[in-house]
């Protein structure tokens, strides 16, 4: 450990001194755009009501697909903070159950799916096919 922290402060002393200045520059102005794009996020929550629908084959997953309007406002608001796949980090809430999830986008509907866990949906009593209410705040996920 103290010898890869020994090799990584030559090669930052071989650089010149403009590339140095540079990192810093670009370090500094990332850290200023997550800490603004976090803030913004983060006082984003929406309140969405949905049918519960499962994916088919074995051991499928529960979805909640949002309403395209809610689906449109997202992909206008954070089309920069998109993660893999087109995942928006969230958190989600069903009646007093609240966890850290992901809104992934859906080619099929055009809009984004809210997957339910398991034990979620034992927790709350959620069986395909119900309409719930879902809450869901923006940059908050995992």
């Amino acid at each position: 450990m103290a010898r890869a922290r020994e090799s990584e402060r030559l090669r930052w002393r071989r650089r010149s001194p403009d590339v140095r200045v540079a990192i810093r520059l670009r370090r500094r102005e990332a850290l200023r755009f997550r800490e603004v794009t976090d803030d913004a996020i983060a006082a984003h929550a929406l309140d969405v009501t949905a049918d519960v629908w499962r994916h088919g084959g074995s051991g499928g997953w529960h979805f909640v697909t949002l309403p395209h309007d809610v689906a449109d406002e997202l992909r206008a608001r954070y089309a920069d903070t998109h993660g893999a796949f087109g995942m928006l980090a969230v958190r989600a809430t069903v009646g007093s159950t609240t966890w850290a999830t992901s809104l992934f986008k859906d080619t099929g509907s055009g809009s984004y799916v809210l997957p339910l866990k398991a034990d979620v949906r034992r927790r709350e009593h959620i069986e395909d096919g119900m309409t719930v209410r879902v809450r869901i705040e923006l940059g908050a996920g995992a």
